[in-house]
């Protein structure tokens, strides 16, 4: 709640962006005239909805800074050297999390003596500094660095694609801690989300024991679900009515279904960051039958760029996400899977503030003429 981290992250972030726009290496990784056009239709975009809604405040420009911070990360590192030092630290950072996790099941009077962060949304957590655990002792779920263990889920279905897809050999010990730490999530989206990735890699493979391997991991995971049904339903409870996390559900179906209809009466520039909101609560009113405000039920980052910037922004972004998946995949049919995925993951949860995911989206974006040799663990 604290706005000063806020404002240390938007500084930090323009002292990189000015830094690498006089970088040497960004100068000899020359862009292809298309991704000079993408970085225009960007700045295009952000420009054409506050003229064409009348709307100006921090919101759009902060988000522009993000936008162009990651699409000149993309240009200037090199994508395998990347997706590989992110799936090693995410490695070290899972491991650190499960460490945390048990500590706070084992250890709770332990964890509860350091320092109490409030998020925006005034929940509580414990401040381990390498890791957080809800102040809720009912509450045991692996958060990990992040703002919830949703998010986290997110970052560690992108490991698990890396891992699978991307790599010639992947890290068994990597995938082993990355599905472990995912467990301890309890996000009925991360589940989704890590077995579009398995089928994914099963079409990839095209192997009988491969595909045994598949079948028998997921024998496993109804078993345990089977045999533990409070684990069960802590991670679909969401789906019972009678489910005090019902709402979730039904903020999820919100997201897709209000600011779908919001970019259908507005498709060409969108209504802007101000009317989104009054628009959302009108149109999830004429819906549902009550009003539901977007501020975290509005979760679909796709679909609310859309709504709120138009047709040019949304399609920009959509196209990223598909060129990344055919980067991750290497065939289009393993695409078509990965691309769900990441449409599940950028679903799920708001990012359009989120630097990591912007980058991803660039990179399917960035093409340069002078490429660096690949370089990456190979594990």
């Amino acid at each position: 709640m604290n706005q000063v981290f806020v404002v240390i992250r938007y500084t930090v972030y323009t002292i990189v962006l000015v830094s690498l726009l006089f970088s040497k290496v960004l100068h000899e990784r020359r862009l292809e005239p298309k991704s000079r056009i993408y970085a225009g239709l960007i700045v295009f975009a952000f420009i054409l909805s506050m003229v064409s809604n009348g709307d100006v405040r921090n919101g759009y420009f902060l988000q522009a800074l993000v936008m162009l911070l990651a699409f000149v990360l993309a240009h200037y590192v090199d994508r395998q050297a990347f997706l590989f030092s992110f799936s090693r630290y995410l490695y070290w950072l899972a491991c650190i999390s499960l460490v945390i996790f048990a500590s706070s099941i084992a250890l709770r009077p332990l964890v509860d003596i350091f320092p109490t962060t409030v998020n925006y949304g005034g929940v509580e957590f414990s401040n381990l500094f390498v890791g957080a655990v809800f102040k809720d002792a009912e509450i045991l779920r692996n958060t990990s660095v992040f703002r919830e263990p949703g998010v986290f889920a997110l970052y560690l279905g992108v490991g698990i694609g890396i891992e699978l897809l991307y790599k010639e050999v992947p890290c068994y010990r990597y995938l082993a801690v990355f599905f472990l730490a995912l467990l301890t999530t309890f996000s009925t989206a991360g589940f989704a989300i890590a077995s579009v990735l398995l089928i994914a890699y099963l079409a990839k493979k095209k192997n009988v024991k491969v595909f045994a391997f598949g079948i028998s991991l997921a024998v496993c995971a109804a078993i345990t679900l089977y045999s533990f049904p409070d684990l069960s339903e802590q991670i679909f409870s969401k789906f019972s009515e009678d489910s005090t996390e019902f709402a979730s559900t039904l903020a999820r179906v919100s997201s897709i279904s209000v600011p779908s209809l919001i970019f259908a009466h507005n498709p060409v520039f969108g209504v802007g960051l101000t009317k989104f909101v009054d628009q959302y609560l009108i149109y999830s009113e004429e819906l549902f039958g009550f009003p539901i405000s977007p501020e975290g039920s509005s979760t679909n980052t796709v679909i609310n760029t859309f709504a709120i910037y138009g047709a040019l922004l949304g399609g920009v972004v959509t196209l990223g996400l598909l060129r990344f998946a055919n980067l991750l995949a290497g065939s289009r049919l393993v695409a078509v899977f990965v691309f769900v995925a990441l449409l599940m993951m950028i679903s799920a949860q708001e990012l359009r503030f989120s630097l990591f995911f912007n980058i991803l989206i660039m990179l399917g974006l960035v093409r340069v003429r002078s490429v660096v040799a690949k370089t990456g663990d190979q594990e």
